[in-house]
């Protein structure tokens, strides 16, 4: 029933670990058609032999078709009608049997036609970066509206703070129900149809394209409906960047500095490796919004360049 695509590009570390937290945590074993595409880097044989390791399928790309060339790929050659697209950085951090819990209650809600598109990463943890502060700071003003979603990273009942824009759908497992024009498109992990897709983003997609820029006015211009769970998924990248002067990952990891130039940091970002023991084993996150508040009166507000050290 769920295909999965997996998006790699130079990142065998990131590969290795968050292949690692899908099979102990059961998602390897969810789906018979899961896909890892390569963009090619000097690194692609790595990847391929990871990919090998957990047993699965490969695409090898020529030239680097980006995430838009990507994405379009992975659901053609996909065979199930609903589809799960993932990058080797978002790291599975829930349970087995939570991860089976949710991955089946909102394949059931797409099928029942409550949501076109489900997202799945976690809203107490999601991971670096996220931009949750600018929109705390500008409200409703923020990016004219489009990303009042962010707002679920931070309050503990959005829909009762925001009653017009976001509703709470269900309890347990916890999804809340939003529009498209204040929930942009985004790359990352979220389930959808296979014909959703193909009639409503393949459209944007260009070749050489990221598509999250490429179909940001049309997608807050329509009328879909957003499911947004408590989520599973973490962005953890340990690699990959090859020092393309990464605003905030240690120099360790790729970035070209120490300091701290990241909008949602408030201390050096240190990213870790897979540990099995720091799952989670609650179906729904319940956000601390006191910690939140504490939180946001130490971060600041724009980016730094990381080109001067």
């Amino acid at each position: 029933m769920l295909s999965i695509g997996i998006l790699t590009h130079n990142s065998p570390l990131s590969l290795k670990h968050t292949l690692e937290s899908y099979k102990f945590n059961g998602l390897l074993e969810y789906s018979d058609d899961i896909t890892c595409l390569i963009q090619p880097s000097n690194k692609s044989d790595l990847e391929n032999e990871i990919c090998s390791e957990y047993k699965i399928k490969t695409i090898n790309e020529n030239t680097n078709t980006m995430m838009a060339g990507a994405i379009k790929r992975l659901i053609e050659e996909s065979k199930n009608d609903y589809f799960l697209f993932l990058e080797c950085d978002f790291r599975l951090i829930k349970s087995k049997k939570i991860t089976h819990n949710i991955l089946n209650f909102s394949i059931n809600c797409l099928i029942q036609k409550e949501f076109d598109v489900i997202r799945l990463r976690n809203l107490k943890n999601p991971g670096h970066p996220i931009h949750w502060n600018l929109q705390k700071q500008d409200g409703i003003n923020y990016n004219n509206n489009s990303e009042l979603y962010l707002c679920t990273h931070y309050l503990k009942n959005p829909h009762i703070e925001y009653p017009e824009y976001i509703q709470k759908k269900y309890e347990n497992p916890l999804i809340y129900g939003m529009k498209s024009k204040n929930c942009v498109y985004t790359n990352n992990p979220n389930i959808t149809s296979k014909e959703f897709y193909i009639k409503n983003i393949f459209p944007h997609i260009k070749q050489n394209a990221h598509l999250e820029p490429e179909i940001f006015s049309s997608w807050k211009q329509s009328d879909f409906n957003i499911g947004i769970t408590s989520g599973i998924f973490t962005h953890v990248r340990l690699d990959g960047h090859d020092n393309k002067n990464c605003y905030c990952c240690p120099k360790i990891y790729g970035g070209t500095t120490d300091n701290i130039n990241c909008v949602c940091c408030a201390t050096p970002y240190k990213p870790h490796e897979f540990d099995k023991f720091q799952n989670y084993d609650t179906l729904n996150d319940e956000i601390d919004e006191i910690y939140m508040n504490n939180l946001y009166n130490k971060l600041q507000f724009r980016y730094f360049s990381n080109k001067t050290g």
